[in-house]
């Protein structure tokens, strides 16, 4: 019948033929035809109400051994596109449609279908033996291949006189997401889980007010003078609360500098009149430097705070003190005359100072100094604290 389909019906032009019509007529033929393939089945004690299951089955697949000039994933797809669930074989994962393919070459069409192939009829059950030897090999093998823990493997099964298991199953063991992680730290050691892990995992939420704080710097986007000179920009340091979102304390200057952070943090300390218990910093060199700041960050230490340094490359872990930064950044010092937009350094669209309005504000002499651009700041920061922060977690 699919030889007469074929030769007589349709011209298989692939080009001609891009959405594969001619092979879905074909395949829809032959799965109304099924029933007349139940002959094939008669050596297999099948319950009735599968039969028709499997006909389907094997009259689709039967036709797509033959379309000899399509891809395997170009099968696949018609497969997929043809089989419901009242076929006997589905798949939506095309390395098990190639596995169930191969099969198919290796021991014929009906055996395959009815899992009477002898891949099937070897196959081991996966026990606890076989999932600890392999972990074993994998953690503790010097970074063996999977093919030399398999040869490990079975020869350790074997003296326990235990068959031995196939490639494939060393990958499937070592892809099991509950061992998966453990495994990779102790197989790679601890710098690979800092550098691989510890960077992208999600941070709990505080859970009171002083557990953790965040510390920044960052340049203020507001044009001002300092005294007969134009074109001042200044920064400041925020020490946040992580619990509240309250600024605990901050400190502006001209310039980014250790004093600047020790100013920030001082004013925190004292105006929580308590130690946080975790500090997350930057990677500012002035951390590391001898300066006041470093004396503040050992004294602290010595009463219990721990320090942090934020992990490069992973922005969520500072996350709480950065949003802060842009938030202020776009929403409050928006309201100070001198505002210029994001940082030079920013993708947003407006990026970059507009020249035209540097040259209108100084024409017109609408730049603030630097003590009135520090006056309105602190009146954000304030404004800030009280409206945009949640005020219900702060401690009276």
């Amino acid at each position: 019948m699919i030889e007469n389909l074929k030769s007589n019906k349709f011209d298989y032009d692939k080009e001609n033929n891009s959405l594969y019509q001619r092979e879905m007529v074909l395949l829809n033929i032959a799965v109304d035809n099924s029933e007349m393939f139940i002959v094939e089945f008669r050596e297999y004690k099948i319950p009735k109400n599968k039969i028709s299951p499997y006909c389907k089955t094997y009259a689709t697949l039967k036709l797509l051994i033959q379309f000899e000039h399509l891809k395997i994933h170009e099968k696949y797809n018609l497969y997929n596109a043809i089989s419901d669930s009242e076929f006997s074989f589905q798949s939506n994962n095309i390395d098990y449609f190639y596995a169930k393919y191969a099969d198919i070459v290796a021991f014929g069409l009906v055996r395959s279908i009815t899992h009477k192939g002898v891949s099937n009829k070897n196959a081991n059950k996966i026990t606890k033996t076989h999932e600890d030897l392999v972990g074993h090999f994998y953690r503790h093998g010097n970074k063996l291949s999977r093919t030399d823990i398999l040869q490990k493997v079975d020869t350790a099964l074997k003296l326990k006189n235990l068959q031995p298991i196939s490639l494939s199953t060393v990958k499937r063991i070592l892809l099991n997401n509950d061992n998966k992680n453990l495994d990779d730290m102790v197989r790679n050691g601890e710098t690979w889980m800092k550098n691989t892990i510890l960077p992208f995992l999600i941070r709990s939420e505080p859970e009171n007010s002083g557990d953790h704080y965040q510390i920044d710097a960052t340049k203020l986007q507001i044009y001002c003078k300092e005294g007969s000179r134009e074109g001042a920009f200044l920064w400041i340091a925020v020490v946040i609360d992580g619990y509240s979102r309250q600024i605990m304390g901050f400190a502006i200057a001209d310039k980014e500098t250790p004093d600047l952070y020790a100013k920030a943090l001082k004013s925190a300390f004292l105006r929580a009149n308590w130690l946080p218990a975790e500090i997350l910093r930057d990677n500012y060199l002035g951390y590391t430097r001898d300066n006041e700041l470093c004396d503040l960050i050992q004294q602290t230490e010595n009463l219990g705070v721990i320090w942090r340094a934020h992990k490069v490359g992973n922005p969520r872990d500072k996350g709480i003190v950065e949003s802060f930064n842009h938030i202020f950044n776009t929403v409050f010092c928006k309201q100070i005359s001198g505002y210029i937009g994001e940082g030079i350094k920013s993708k947003n669209i407006n990026a970059r100072p507009n020249p035209e309005m540097l040259t209108f504000m100084k024409k017109n002499k609408l730049l603030l100094n630097i003590d009135e651009v520090i006056l309105r700041v602190t009146a954000s920061i304030h404004k800030y604290n009280r409206d945009g922060t949640q005020n219900e977690k702060i401690p009276l």
